[in-house]
Protein backbone atom coordinates (compact mmCIF):
# COMPACT_ATOMS: atom_id res chain seq x y z
CA UNK A 1 0.00 0.00 0.00
CA UNK A 2 1.57 3.34 -0.37
CA UNK A 3 0.28 6.21 1.52
CA UNK A 4 -0.46 10.15 0.19
CA UNK A 5 -0.71 12.66 3.38
CA UNK A 6 -2.32 15.53 2.38
CA UNK A 7 -0.62 17.66 0.69
CA UNK A 8 0.14 15.07 -2.05
CA UNK A 9 -3.74 14.68 -2.05
CA UNK A 10 -3.88 18.53 -2.22
CA UNK A 11 -1.24 18.49 -4.66
CA UNK A 12 -3.62 16.98 -7.12
CA UNK A 13 -6.59 18.19 -6.10
CA UNK A 14 -5.47 21.83 -6.79
CA UNK A 15 -3.42 21.03 -9.35
CA UNK A 16 -0.44 22.24 -7.82
CA UNK A 17 3.00 22.20 -9.47
CA UNK A 18 3.98 18.44 -9.16
CA UNK A 19 0.66 17.33 -9.96
CA UNK A 20 1.47 15.96 -12.96
CA UNK A 21 4.58 13.64 -11.46
CA UNK A 22 2.21 12.49 -9.37
CA UNK A 23 -0.31 11.55 -11.24
CA UNK A 24 1.70 9.69 -13.45
CA UNK A 25 3.32 7.77 -10.92
CA UNK A 26 0.03 7.06 -8.92
CA UNK A 27 -2.68 6.21 -12.09
CA UNK A 28 -4.08 2.87 -12.15
CA UNK A 29 -2.49 1.90 -9.08
CA UNK A 30 -5.02 -0.02 -6.74
CA UNK A 31 -3.19 0.34 -3.41
CA UNK A 32 -3.29 3.48 -2.58
CA UNK A 33 -4.30 4.90 0.98
CA UNK A 34 -5.03 7.71 3.13
CA UNK A 35 -5.91 8.38 6.55
CA UNK A 36 -8.99 9.81 8.03
CA UNK A 37 -7.37 12.79 9.00
CA UNK A 38 -5.94 13.13 5.45
CA UNK A 39 -9.59 13.80 4.49
CA UNK A 40 -10.78 16.05 7.12
CA UNK A 41 -8.02 18.08 6.20
CA UNK A 42 -8.27 18.37 2.42
CA UNK A 43 -12.35 19.11 3.37
CA UNK A 44 -11.07 22.28 5.46
CA UNK A 45 -8.34 23.35 2.65
CA UNK A 46 -11.35 22.71 -0.06
CA UNK A 47 -13.26 25.23 1.94
CA UNK A 48 -10.63 27.73 2.84
CA UNK A 49 -9.51 28.05 -0.96
CA UNK A 50 -13.18 28.85 -1.46
CA UNK A 51 -13.23 31.60 1.40
CA UNK A 52 -10.21 32.91 -0.45
CA UNK A 53 -11.70 32.53 -3.39
CA UNK A 54 -9.19 30.61 -5.47
CA UNK A 55 -12.20 28.33 -6.11
CA UNK A 56 -15.44 28.83 -6.88
CA UNK A 57 -18.21 27.32 -4.86
CA UNK A 58 -19.85 24.87 -7.38
CA UNK A 59 -15.96 23.79 -7.91
CA UNK A 60 -15.65 23.77 -4.08
CA UNK A 61 -18.83 21.25 -4.28
CA UNK A 62 -17.03 19.35 -6.97
CA UNK A 63 -14.50 18.67 -5.02
CA UNK A 64 -16.22 18.23 -1.44
CA UNK A 65 -18.21 15.37 -3.08
CA UNK A 66 -15.04 13.18 -3.90
CA UNK A 67 -13.99 13.60 -0.07
CA UNK A 68 -17.34 13.29 1.39
CA UNK A 69 -17.34 9.34 -0.01
CA UNK A 70 -18.92 9.74 -3.26
CA UNK A 71 -16.13 9.14 -5.90
CA UNK A 72 -13.85 7.50 -2.64
CA UNK A 73 -13.46 4.64 -4.48
CA UNK A 74 -10.02 4.48 -5.48
CA UNK A 75 -8.76 5.05 -2.32
CA UNK A 76 -8.66 3.08 1.03
CA UNK A 77 -9.15 5.35 3.81
CA UNK A 78 -7.45 3.99 7.28
CA UNK A 79 -9.48 5.09 10.54
CA UNK A 80 -7.73 6.78 13.23
CA UNK A 81 -7.49 4.65 16.63
CA UNK A 82 -6.39 4.84 19.82
CA UNK A 83 -3.37 2.89 18.92
CA UNK A 84 -2.08 5.11 16.53
CA UNK A 85 -2.74 7.67 18.77
CA UNK A 86 -0.31 6.79 21.34
CA UNK A 87 2.24 5.48 18.76
CA UNK A 88 2.27 9.30 17.42
CA UNK A 89 3.11 10.49 20.85
CA UNK A 90 5.88 8.26 21.57
CA UNK A 91 7.37 9.20 17.53
CA UNK A 92 7.05 12.98 18.62
CA UNK A 93 8.82 12.37 21.95
CA UNK A 94 11.48 9.66 19.89
CA UNK A 95 12.33 11.79 17.15
CA UNK A 96 12.09 15.48 18.91
CA UNK A 97 15.56 16.95 16.87
CA UNK A 98 13.50 16.27 14.00
CA UNK A 99 11.22 19.49 13.42
CA UNK A 100 7.60 17.39 12.60
CA UNK A 101 4.15 19.03 13.37
CA UNK A 102 1.35 16.70 14.57
CA UNK A 103 -0.74 16.01 12.18
CA UNK A 104 2.62 15.14 9.97
CA UNK A 105 3.34 12.71 12.54
CA UNK A 106 0.38 10.82 12.52
CA UNK A 107 0.31 10.64 9.05
CA UNK A 108 3.72 9.08 9.39
CA UNK A 109 2.37 6.61 12.22
CA UNK A 110 -0.58 5.96 10.26
CA UNK A 111 2.01 4.53 7.31
CA UNK A 112 4.15 2.83 9.80
CA UNK A 113 1.01 1.28 11.92
CA UNK A 114 -0.41 -0.06 8.37
CA UNK A 115 3.24 -0.88 7.14
CA UNK A 116 2.74 1.46 3.57
CA UNK A 117 5.38 0.08 1.14
CA UNK A 118 6.04 4.07 -0.24
CA UNK A 119 4.83 7.03 1.68
CA UNK A 120 3.93 10.23 -0.60
CA UNK A 121 4.12 14.11 0.69
CA UNK A 122 4.43 17.27 -0.86
CA UNK A 123 5.98 18.32 2.87
CA UNK A 124 10.10 18.32 2.45
CA UNK A 125 10.60 18.20 6.82
CA UNK A 126 7.56 14.96 6.59
CA UNK A 127 9.50 13.54 3.84
CA UNK A 128 12.91 13.63 5.77
CA UNK A 129 11.40 12.59 8.77
CA UNK A 130 9.54 9.76 6.90
CA UNK A 131 13.05 8.58 5.70
CA UNK A 132 14.79 8.98 9.16
CA UNK A 133 11.79 6.89 10.19
CA UNK A 134 12.23 4.13 7.67
CA UNK A 135 9.28 4.82 5.05
CA UNK A 136 10.06 4.86 1.52
CA UNK A 137 8.84 7.99 0.78
CA UNK A 138 8.31 9.64 -2.53
CA UNK A 139 8.63 13.41 -2.20
CA UNK A 140 6.47 15.65 -4.42
CA UNK A 141 8.49 19.10 -5.48
CA UNK A 142 6.38 21.28 -2.98
CA UNK A 143 4.36 24.14 -4.29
Amino acid sequence: MWLLDTSALLKVTFNEPGADQLDAMLIGRADLAVSRLAMIEAIAATRKAQREERLSEEDAELILDVWLGEHIDDLHVLPLNDEIAAATVRLIREIAPLPLRAADALHIQTALHHQAVRFVTADRQQANAARFLGLDTFGVTPA
